[in-house]
Parts: structure tokens; C-alpha cells; sequence
């Protein structure tokens, strides 16, 4: 946190400013910096955060008090990781409907609409090359905060995992199981919200290309063709995807291994409790 911080702020001010200057050249007038569901994302985590604060045994004055500072005190850095990344994602799904709504003929038509096709093409291509250049802006603070995240919630995901099955093995009070669950709930989060937004860009991206190559079958114009071909080229050869630490990739399939690798550990430790005494 106390390393992000200096430089983060920075760093995403500069990143909007790349977004909003992208916008311009695409002419995307009057639309939000930030994407809608942004905010439902912020203020999900922050409830889950309330309850866990609020509802943690045992339930006294003093204690719901400094729970509350406590919570004021939370990192929420993941937050600032779904920002950008649903920036990013809402850009390029406003870019692919830019290119499902460029008006490719069907037939030979007049050079006008020809050279209208081929412009909006180009520059759907550059600003597709900037969007993911604009990343980079802030990658080395996403870089920090996803494997400072992984590495730091997996070992508090299991003990909670585990202390959590003991509890239910118990059969304590709902309100402590409540708290347990939205506690492993909002570790959990963390990672959920990055892999799934940025799963919902790589598939803009998908849809993309699947734009792209409908409009080059159905073209019989040569430059047209020519011009969705090497757009289509480009951005098979450069698609977007995202790496935490440059080896684990950040998508859906990560909470399935996540949880995964969770399970094991909490057998693991089961069994050696159990072995144990």
C-alpha cells in the first residue's frame, strides 16, 4: 500500500487521461470515464467488508468500534485492479460495436463509402494498439498489487477455509457462521472481480475478431478486404490478455484452480489435525 501509493494515483490519472484522449479520436462523446458496474463492484466489497466488521463475535461496544476503524483501515487496493481493468473492457466493447455499425458494402459501391469503410477500420486498428499500450501505463502498479493479493490472501483463504469447516463441524450459532462465510467472501472477492472483468475484455476482444472476419467474407471490395485482413491480422497476433507476474494467467480459469488448490491444502490440514490429536 505504502509503495502504490506515491506513484499509483499517478500513474491511473495518467491513464484516464490516455482513455479519455483515445475516446476523442474515436469520437465516443458524453459517455463515462468510469463503466456502470464499476461502482456495484465497490460497493459489494464494501458490504461484505461492513458485515464481516459488523457481525464478527463477540459483539460488544468496544469491540464493534474498533471493528469499525478497522475497517476504515482495510486495504481495498483491489479495487484501484477493477478500475482499470474495467476501463479498459468497457473501451473495447464500445470499439466493437464502432466496428459491427462501419458500413461494409456488400457490393461495388462509390469510392466515398469505400474510403469511409477503410478509415473507420484503420482507426478502430490504432486505437485498438492504444488501448492496450495505455495498460502499460499502470502496469507495473497492477503488476505489484495482483501478486501482493495472490500471495497474500491464498495462506488467509486457507486458515479461513479450514477454521470455517471445523466451525460448521461444530454446529455454532448462524451469526458466527455468517461471519466466517462473508469473511471468506471478501478474500475471495479480491481475486474474482480482476479474473472475471478481465475474462469479459478478452472476450470483446473475441467478438472483435469475429466482427472482423464476417465483414471480410461478405466484402467484395479488395481494399476493404485488404484493410480488415491486416486488422484482423494484427490483433490475432496481439490479443488482449493478462498475466499476474508474467506467468499466471488472470482469468476465469484461475478461480477454478484457486479454489482448487484451496481444497487440497484444507484436506491437507484436515487430516493432519486430525492425525495430530
Amino acid at each position: 500500500m505504502a509503495i502504490n501509493m506515491p506513484f499509483g494515483q499517478q500513474n491511473l490519472l495518467k491513464y484516464w487521461s490516455a482513455m479519455k484522449t483515445c475516446d476523442t479520436i474515436m469520437g465516443f462523446k458524453k459517455i463515462p470515464l468510469i463503466p456502470y458496474y464499476a461502482p456495484i463492484f465497490v460497493s459489494i466489497a464494501v458490504s461484505i467488508a461492513s458485515i464481516v466488521m459488523t457481525f464478527s463475535p463477540p459483539l460488544t461496544l468496544t469491540l464493534f468500534f474498533f471493528r469499525f476503524f478497522a475497517f476504515l483501515s482495510m486495504d481495498f487496493n483491489y479495487l484501484y485492479i477493477i478500475i482499470v481493468f474495467a476501463i479498459l473492457h468497457y473501451r473495447l466493447k464500445l470499439l466493437r460495436q464502432f466496428l459491427e455499425k462501419n458500413s461494409i458494402p456488400v457490393i461495388i459501391t462509390r469510392n466515398c463509402k469505400v474510403s469511409n469503410s477503410v478509415r473507420n477500420v484503420r482507426k478502430s486498428l490504432y486505437n485498438y494498439n492504444r488501448l492496450l499500450d495505455n495498460l502499460l501505463i499502470v502496469d507495473s502498479q497492477l503488476q505489484y498489487l495482483l501478486v501482493s493479493c495472490l500471495a497474500i490472501t491464498f495462506p488467509g483463504f486457507v486458515i479461513k477455509t479450514y477454521i470455517f469447516v471445523k466451525k460448521m463441524l461444530q454446529r455454532t450459532s448462524p451469526m458466527v457462521t455468517l461471519f466466517y462465510t462473508t469473511d471468506m467472501a471478501q478474500t475471495f472477492y479480491s481475486i474474482c472481480c480482476p479474473a472475471i472483468i478481465v475474462e469479459l475484455a478478452m472476450y470483446e476482444v473475441k467478438n472483435i475478431k469475429t466482427t472482423l472476419t464476417k465483414q471480410m467474407i461478405n466484402c467484395p471490395d479488395v481494399a476493404i478486404r485488404s484493410e480488415l485482413e491486416a486488422a484482423l491480422k494484427y490483433i490475432t497476433l496481439r490479443p488482449f490478455s493478462y498475466r499476474i507476474g508474467r506467468i499466471i494467467p488472470l482469468n476465469v480459469d484461475l478461480l477454478s484452480s484457486y479454489l482448487s488448490l484451496v481444497i487440497t491444502y484444507v484436506i491437507v490440514l484436515m487430516q493432519l489435525t486430525h492425525a495430530g490429536g
